[in-house]
């Protein structure tokens, strides 16, 4: 009996780190947004601000958990693109037509001149064999509401 009340109350514990994490991630991101808002910032395009590191930030490690370009010039995590930069990884941008198989957790989806275009994190994707190439945007695509928003 007492074994099966400890992994309770284990469980239980860890349920409740899990839910706060979660409502922390929603909060640090509707904080984000109401400053970018009050701001003006540009950073924030189709409702959406830009997440995580800035371009240009150098860092020593790559995240967990990382997918490396097909070219195996760039590396992809979370919607943040890096770069080998002199034995450290700097947050960059990856030249158009860089494919990624799937889209970060947070995108907006965008119907413009009757095409279908990704939007995360101040990149263009569309859909291609298997995945998601970077595009160039199109003139006009800036002040496009989105169709839908997914992921946090």
């Amino acid at each position: 009996m007492k074994y099966k009340r400890k992994t309770l109350i284990r469980a239980l514990l860890i349920a409740g780190i899990f839910s706060i994490s979660s409502v922390s991630v929603l909060a640090q991101r509707e904080e984000r947004v109401r400053r970018v808002e009050e701001k003006g910032s540009p950073e924030l395009r189709h409702g959406m601000p830009h997440m995580g590191p800035r371009m240009g930030e150098r860092f020593d490690n790559l995240p967990h958990g990382v997918y490396r370009s097909l070219d195996m010039h760039y590396f992809h995590h979370r919607g943040i693109w890096y770069e080998n930069c002199g034995g450290m990884f700097c947050v960059t941008q990856p030249a158009f037509g860089t494919f990624l198989p799937m889209l970060t957790a947070a995108y907006a989806v965008i119907i413009f001149e009757g095409q279908t275009y990704y939007y995360s994190n101040g990149l263009y994707y569309q859909d291609m064999d298997g995945g998601f190439v970077i595009v160039q945007p199109p003139k006009g695509i800036e002040s496009v509401q989105p169709s839908q928003f997914i992921g946090n």
